[in-house]
C-alpha cells in the first residue's frame, strides 16, 4: 500500500511512534485522490487531521492538480467541507476539491 502511495504524510509522537497518517494517489496534474486520513484516537481533537490536510493541499507538487478527490463516512463530511471539498451532484459522499479552474 505504501509503497504503491505517490505521496506519504505522517505524523509522529516524541516517541517516533506514528499518530496520524495520509496517503496520497495522483498523476500530479489532473487528479487526486486521499486516502486513509487516520489519526490515533489518543490524538484526535488536537488539530493533527487538520494539520495533516494543510500539508497535503499546500504540497508543491499537488498545488498544480486540477481536482482532488476523496471518499469518506458521513460523519466526516464537516471536516472535510472545512478545507473546500463538496459532495458530488449525486449525492454520494465523494467529496471533491478543485484547486486550479481553467479559464474556458
Amino acid at each position: 500500500m505504501i509503497k504503491n502511495s505517490n505521496l506519504i504524510f505522517a505524523a509522529v509522537d516524541g516517541e517516533k511512534r506514528l499518530i496520524g497518517f495520509v496517503r496520497v494517489l495522483t498523476d500530479f496534474a489532473y487528479r487526486c485522490y486521499l486516502l486513509d486520513l487516520i489519526v490515533d484516537p489518543k490524538y484526535r481533537g488536537k488539530g493533527l487531521g487538520r494539520a495533516l490536510m494543510k500539508k497535503v493541499l499546500s504540497h508543491p507538487q499537488l498545488k498544480r492538480v486540477e481536482r482532488i478527490d476523496l471518499h469518506c463516512l458521513p460523519p466526516m463530511i464537516p471536516f472535510y467541507k472545512k478545507f473546500g471539498f463538496r459532495p458530488d451532484k449525486l449525492g454520494i459522499v465523494r467529496l471533491s476539491r478543485r484547486i486550479n479552474r481553467k479559464k474556458t
